[in-house]
């Protein structure tokens, strides 16, 4: 402390009426008027025995601390004059002297031939010279105990100490104003030989010795006084927690509660008031046997209620620097986050995230139930709170019992989608709309689709598929397809009709060069043939590949051992025979002569369409086609099909092994005009290989 600070002093008495005698420092006129009535006597007249006594009160206009000690001086003309010495301690001074008794050391009795003295200044450095001043441990503890109960349960009422004399109450009080802190040093106000009720600027003060003679006459005349004595009841209040620690903190000078008071108080705003929240917070850091956040939460709340108050304790508090074994628990931490007022903390993301990962890694069950029961609860936590947990959580790390938990998972994953793709959650309403919604999102990754869609495969969830689809066939399709395509679906019937339309219709180009990739070795990918079969009846007739490669596997698909769906089948004939009607090489022969027999009972057993014979008419039409007679038909369709082994020179084995399959349509070969007709030579031909 820099020797160059001063402790100011004034000197009051009488001549020719109370007023200022002497002053190291000039006085502003606010503070001169308070220090001059305050100076005076403490009543309209003198009492036996209080003949001096002690006051202390602030002097905010020039940031300091009055400390006066009053003596009855009867050497002066006039009855009821008196001296008062008043120091003027800076209030960073106040908040310095760790015991406030010691500054008694200084007051000098005034007379006539003294009053020079009290125009210099007090070194602050001499002033501080006697700070290891220990408590005077001679003070009635009960008594003692009363005075704070009164004093702090009853923050706003002035307490009224009864004595027979001054002096038995002044270790008492100074002991009580050196435990508080600096913030609340600086704004008490205390005297410990009131002859009437003392006030400042309207307020009574806070702490009263008065004579036991006028107890009753003083408590009338001061609104909501409280009179602190000992009653028969006292023994009930010396168990309460928060009153033996502070008792036992001034008697015995043990410092913790003190250094606590001094390091946290700072921030505390409602002065009294503020005693017995900060000295159960206190309590609840201590006590190792003592798990419950509420038991910390409740007097915290109390002392500071909002984020802007007591931040360095809640930083501290948050990051595990101070409090028990069970308070420095992250997961602890966390409950008392939570469990706090919307507006109690004021934690950066970083601090959030880091308690978050800290508490999740400890005991994920114990975060997942303290927000589950707050939300069941009603009592919604912070959405950063929540934001911050969720971005701890692993899709990995949700256990079996994350569902019994379901409204704190929900709460996660409108931060963290992912979450819900596991099957624990599989059935839950709110689950597929909100990993839709992450579907949908433009930024979304490869891995989360891939990852999303992958559960809802193993759920064989067709309606979740579907609406996926929908919302993103861009991301979705390529990754159905690849996942049937890569075995990790035991098999495809499960997919719906719509769910396959959607996917090709939304992304023909990758569906069909899927197709071509599965379809070269069909016999391998049974799994895939109801996925395969839809893309085939989808894609564009002039997609379909008809040559060596891909031959054999259409007569594979066409063969009739995979259940396809009748018009699914009826569909990929009527594409395939139309497109092999095209293709000149052999294998269009191969495939004209698997697809025609069935073909060619369509018409001929009337399933046929009009719109299906419409489209064969324009496609195949290179006769009279004007004919609509299912028999007419059936001869038109042998007719193009002849015309096609003669035009492409087609290897006539085809149609004979067509015959050999199909005896109904060889006896129509052989017994109608047609066998007289321009073709005659090939139908020789065909009858002399058949004989």
């Amino acid at each position: 402390m820099k020797s160059n600070i001063y402790v100011h002093q004034t000197l009051h008495g009488y001549r020719d009426g109370h007023r200022l005698l002497a002053a190291s420092t000039s006085l502003p006129a606010k503070s001169d008027h308070t220090i001059v009535v305050l100076s005076d006597l403490s009543g309209h007249s003198v009492v036996s025995e209080f003949d001096e006594y002690i006051t202390g009160y602030p002097v905010p206009e020039m940031s300091a601390y009055a400390l006066a000690k009053t003596w009855l001086a009867p050497e002066m003309p006039r009855p009821g004059c008196v001296w008062t010495h008043t120091l003027l301690i800076p209030f960073a001074t106040l908040a310095s002297i760790r015991s406030l008794k010691l500054l008694t050391n200084y007051f000098i009795r005034p007379n006539e031939d003294n009053v020079e003295l009290f125009k210099q200044p007090v070194s602050q450095e001499k002033v501080l010279t006697a700070t290891n001043l220990g408590q005077d441990t001679s003070v009635d503890g009960m008594a003692m105990s009363q005075i704070l109960y009164d004093l702090y349960t009853s923050p706003i009422a002035p307490i009224l100490v009864p004595t027979i004399l001054p002096r038995l109450v002044e270790d008492s009080f100074f002991n009580i104003w050196s435990q508080q802190w600096p913030r609340l040093r600086r704004s008490f106000t205390f005297c410990t030989g009131a002859i009437s009720g003392r006030r400042l600027g309207g307020k009574w003060f806070d702490l009263q010795g008065i004579p036991i003679k006028r107890v009753e006459e003083i408590a009338r005349s001061i609104n909501n006084a409280i009179v602190s004595r000992i009653e028969p009841d006292t023994s009930e209040i010396a168990s309460i927690p928060w009153l033996v620690t502070a008792t036992r903190d001034l008697l015995d000078d043990m410092g913790d509660l003190r250094d606590f008071l001094f390091e946290y108080g700072v921030e505390a705003e409602k002065g009294r008031s503020d005693f017995v929240p900060l000295t159960e917070l206190f309590i609840a850091l201590g006590d190792p046997l003592d798990s419950d956040a509420n038991n910390l939460l409740r007097p915290m709340e109390l002392a500071f209620p909002h984020f802007i108050n007591g931040g360095k304790f809640k930083e501290r508090l948050l990051s595990g620097k101070i409090g028990n074994t069970a308070l420095q628990m992250p997961d602890t931490r966390l409950q008392i986050l939570l469990e706090s007022g919307e507006n109690t903390f004021n934690t950066s993301d970083e601090m959030l995230q880091l308690l978050a990962e800290e508490a999740w890694h400890h005991n994920p069950e114990s975060v997942i139930s303290t927000i589950n029961t707050a939300l069941e609860s009603k009592k919604d936590p912070p959405r950063n709170i929540i934001a911050a947990i969720a971005a701890s959580i692993s899709p990995n790390d949700v256990g079996i019992n994350a569902r019994q938990f379901e409204s704190a998972m929900l709460a996660f994953a409108e931060h963290q989608p992912m979450i819900l793709a596991n099957s624990v959650f599989q059935g839950i309403p709110a689950r597929n709309s909100i990993l839709l919604d992450h579907l949908s999102k433009p930024k979304i990754t490869a891995n989360d689709v891939f990852t999303i869609l992958q559960q809802w495969f193993e759920e064989r969830d067709t309606e979740a598929l579907e609406e996926a689809i929908k919302r993103n066939p861009k991301c979705t399709v390529p990754i159905i397809l690849d996942t049937l395509n890569s075995g990790k679906s035991s098999d495809d019937h499960w997919l719906s009709s719509s769910i396959l339309h959607q996917m090709i219709s939304n992304h023909s180009e990758h569906a069909t060069k899927w197709f071509y990739q599965n379809f070269v070795n069909l016999e391998s990918q049974v799994s895939t043939v109801h996925t395969i079969a839809h893309v085939a009846a989808s894609i564009n007739d002039s997609d379909l590949r008809i040559d060596k490669k891909y031959s054999g596997s259409w007569e594979y698909l066409l063969s009739g051992p995979h259940n396809l769906d009748p018009d699914l089948r009826k569909t990929i004939m009527l594409k395939l025979f139309l497109r092999s009607m095209t293709v000149p090489i052999e294998e269009g022969a191969r495939i004209a002569t698997v697809t025609f027999p069935f073909v060619y009972r369509l018409p001929m057993k009337s399933q046929l369409s009009y719109s299906e014979w419409h489209a064969l008419r324009n496609e195949l039409g290179s006769y009279n086609w004007y004919l609509d007679w299912d028999w007419d038909k059936c001869r038109r369709l042998t007719e193009e099909l002849i015309d096609r082994f003669k035009r492409y020179d087609w290897p006539i084995c085809y149609f004979s092994t067509m015959l050999e399959r199909d005896a109904e349509l060889a006896s129509f070969l052989k017994h109608t005009r047609f066998y007289k007709s321009t073709y005659e030579k090939f139908i020789d031909r065909l009858s002399d290989w058949k004989e």
